[in-house]
């Protein structure tokens, strides 16, 4: 089983964070049937090793599939049972009542499950993996339904000796009710009562008399009322009757402990093998859950190349998906890596340059994690092992950094530690300072990232690197359309072609002449 991991891997951290990725595992999450399968979804984390990316892709490829075909997967109603199997291995600990029957119901759902993945391992051969870490014995669940009832009762038939003491229980407790109303029609004549009911104080039978009367009446005094008008007397006619009912309710108490403590002692016999089962589960009901998430975003999975490439046909922002209609959202389809390893992309403010940044490096994040992506299945991506993200503002009072500063630093981190197997995303790549300079640092930047074949897409407005763009090898342009009739963005993208960020025809649209 691949098990999540509650770090990231070294190279992600940032990127994670600035991509959004948690929009997309939050989504998971609430598509998960268990608490632990909650708490594993959101804990999904890009890997950086082709094989165990494919296989994860392939089973929620497998899971979607039978989605559609069974609209549903026997996997809800399974309880986190991890502590309660732990106490079985502590001397003297006993299981709650509430905790066997979790741990019986995890077993029906586990034994349902392995019949319902075997019987269809041939054609989701992924999944039907699962089937062998799957717990079906029956022996531990009908031993505790045989006990205990859906209400979280011991039953009287869980043995011999419970039903006998319960039997004693109800012929005791009608005597003593039979003595009590006695009395009770007895103390009523002489005006004592408060109320003519019988009622309990600590376990013990009493009757509410009036305090001013509460020497007339021979017995024991068990509490008062918070009036102090009443005090609870438990009649001393009646002590010998409830003291056989008390010793026949510690004796229940201690057969119930027994049973519970023989039942726990059957769950520890198996702890292994149902700690294994609720691995499974919850792997399964996350990976399941990734699968109705393909369904909802229209989602497939991209291949995973052995050379750094992104290729992204008609991609959408899945987040974007969340809050937009399908159609309200434009697709991006962009190449990167075969022989251009560096894209400049310009256009307008607003026009959706950061925007479709963010698309290819999230949707790396996603089907690194083993996610669908929503973009055409020919699409392809590269494992990265490191994703360099310089997108906002990061200037720091307390570090007394400026924007410009903050991207120096970043730059310098991108500059040491990028290779080939790293993507890097930077927005305005030198920004912040005088235009002639800043130009000139982004294209020594880039031309040291183009030479290492590092993956690299970078938003600018500054001119120079256009031209720079088309006469280095190894780089690009890439533009965000325009509409100039309009004066609005379309919010697609133009490979090959550099853009204008049409700052004079926005002025004119917004009444500045």
């Amino acid at each position: 089983m691949v098990q999540s991991s509650l770090n990231p891997p070294p190279g992600f951290v940032d990127a994670l964070h600035k991509l959004e990725y948690d929009k997309v595992v939050d989504r998971i999450s609430k598509l998960v049937c268990s608490e632990s399968g909650r708490q594993s979804a959101l804990r999904l984390l890009p890997k950086t090793d082709k094989i165990i990316i494919e296989r994860e892709l392939q089973k929620v490829s497998e899971a979607k599939e039978l989605l559609i075909a069974e609209s549903a997967v026997p996997i809800d109603g399974f309880k986190n049972i991890v502590v309660a199997l732990k106490k079985t291995t502590v001397e003297n600990q006993v299981l709650t009542i509430v905790e066997l029957l979790e741990i019986a119901a995890t077993i029906r759902i586990s034994r349902s499950l392995k019949y319902f993945l075997a019987k269809r391992a041939s054609q989701y051969p992924a999944l039907g993996l699962y089937h062998e870490q799957l717990f079906a014995d029956k022996i531990v669940e009908h031993h505790i339904d045989d006990a205990l009832d859906e209400r979280g009762f011991v039953k009287d038939t869980a043995s011999r000796e419970l039903r006998e003491i319960r039997r004693s229980m109800v012929l005791a407790s009608d005597a003593l009710r039979k003595k009590l109303e006695s009395i009770l029609r007895g103390v009523a004549q002489q005006e004592f009562l408060q109320e003519e009911i019988i009622t309990t104080r600590d376990g013990r039978f009493v009757i509410p008399i009036k305090t001013e009367y509460k020497h007339s009446v021979p017995g024991f005094i068990h509490s008062t009322s918070s009036s102090g008008a009443t005090v609870f007397i438990e009649p001393a006619e009646s002590l010998e009757l409830n003291n056989a009912l008390r010793e026949l309710q510690l004796r229940e108490q201690r057969e119930i402990h027994r049973i519970l403590a023989d039942l726990t002692k059957q769950v520890g016999i198996v702890r292994e093998p149902l700690t294994l089962s609720f691995g499974a589960l919850t792997e399964l009901d996350v990976i399941v859950a990734r699968g109705k998430y393909s369904i909802e975003i229209c989602g497939n999975p991209p291949l995973i190349s052995t050379t750094p490439v992104i290729k992204l046909f008609n991609a959408r922002h899945p987040v974007l998906l969340q809050h937009l209609k399908r159609e309200k959202t434009v697709p991006l389809s962009i190449e990167l890596g075969s022989n251009t390893h560096t894209l400049i992309i310009t256009g307008p403010n607003a026009g959706g340059k950061t925007v479709t940044m963010k698309t290819v490096g999230l949707l790396t994040l996603c089907a690194q994690a083993g996610i669908h992506i929503p973009a055409d299945s020919e699409s392809e991506i590269y494992p990265f092992q490191k994703i360099f993200v310089d997108i906002g503002d990061e200037q720091s009072i307390e570090n007394d950094l400026s924007t410009f500063s903050s991207h120096l630093n970043t730059l310098h981190t991108i500059l040491e530690e990028a290779d080939a197997s790293s993507l890097i995303l930077v927005d305005e790549i030198g920004a912040g300072t005088d235009p002639a300079e800043g130009g000139a640092l982004a294209a020594a930047v880039l031309q040291d990232l183009t030479a290492r074949q590092s993956i690299t897409i970078a938003t600018t407005h500054h001119g120079i690197l256009k031209v720079f763009a088309h006469e280095t090898p190894g780089m690009d342009n890439g533009s965000m359309e325009f509409d100039q009739k309009s004066l609005l963005p379309t919010y697609r993208f133009r490979s090959g072609i550099p853009g204008s960020s049409y700052a004079f025809e926005l002025a004119e649209r917004l009444g500045i002449s």
